[in-house]
């Protein structure tokens, strides 16, 4: 496996939203009409309709998932969605055929007619190249009649498709010629591999909730990491003013925010255009140097 391939959270590269008020309720799907109806059920198109109100184009494709039924499609024509289905949007260094082929996939247990998305959005999806991707489905379209996943019936498939992608993430994390190796924080800050950290406990200056602002400077709290990304939607502001009077906790674009507070554990990138970000005492900062220097000479692995 080369190591090109790379790791990340799926709810990181996926973006995602249920089809809320373009479901249309299965008392309203017909025999016919202009549009296929495509929900979380077995049949790839379950009915039919001519309510071009609720049409979703693709543009030019795009993948549904059922919560329920743990199904996924892969849709390639205007179509309108059935009631509680995911439309899941992937980044753009991700196909949505290989997105529909690692969901077909994964074994999530059951449990019964429960939403499984929320487990999905955890797990960790392995993503090729986007050349890669592009082979990998050429391979097991041809493997499975030269159907396209829009129209194919791949249950009797699925084995074959998880034993590819699990062999892949296998090969992946279990690559022979990677160097994966571990350090301390303290071994970090020697190397100069982290050149600052710090947390944002403001001690006095901690701002009051009558301080904070519809806009101005984001507050960052454990509850804006989201994946492996800081959701600035879901920041408090300070104004510019206040923000000033703060002399530690600031970080800015390119640091790694960790939650060691109330939830702990998530780890982020912080990507801003903002000048500064102050941090609330739930996170971390830690200041990267690009390029590191240490890392030109070696450091503790060299």
């Amino acid at each position: 496996m080369s190591r090109t391939w790379r790791v990340a959270r799926f709810d990181s590269v996926v973006r995602s939203r249920g089809s809320g008020p373009n479901g249309l309720p299965q008392s309203e799907w017909g025999a016919t009409g202009r549009y296929p109806v495509i929900g979380q059920g077995a049949e790839f198109i379950e009915g039919w309709t001519d309510r071009d109100d609720l049409v979703i184009n693709p543009s030019p494709e795009m993948v549904l998932y059922g919560g329920h039924t743990r199904r996924a499609k892969h849709v390639l024509t205007p179509f309108v969605p059935g009631p509680n289905v995911k439309l899941l949007y992937p980044s753009s260094d991700l196909t949505a055929g290989f997105l529909y082929y690692f969901l077909e996939s994964l074994e999530i247990p059951s449990k019964g007619y429960a939403d499984h998305f929320p487990l999905v959005r955890r797990v960790e999806m392995p993503i090729p190249p986007l050349r890669e991707q592009r082979r990998i489905i050429e391979t097991l379209d041809e493997a499975f009649g030269g159907i396209g996943p829009a129209t194919a019936n791949l249950e009797r498939n699925l084995a074959n498709v998880r034993e590819f992608i699990a062999s892949a993430s296998k090969s992946l994390l279990s690559d022979e010629d990677a160097t994966w190796q571990s350090l301390t924080l303290d071994e970090a800050l020697q190397w100069n591999w982290i050149t600052s950290h710090l947390d944002g406990n403001h001690g006095s200056l901690y701002p009051r909730k009558d301080e904070f602002v519809r806009s101005g400077v984001p507050y960052v709290s454990a509850n804006c990491i989201d994946g492996d990304q800081v959701d600035l939607s879901r920041a408090k502001y300070l104004t510019e003013a206040r923000a000033s009077t703060i002399r530690k906790g600031v970080a800015q674009d390119g640091d790694i925010i960790f939650a060691h507070n109330a939830t702990v554990g998530p780890v982020a990138i912080l990507r801003t255009t903002a000048e500064k970000v102050i941090l609330s005492t739930s996170v971390t900062y830690y200041v990267i140097p690009h390029p590191s220097p240490a890392m030109d000479r070696g450091g503790p692995f060299g």
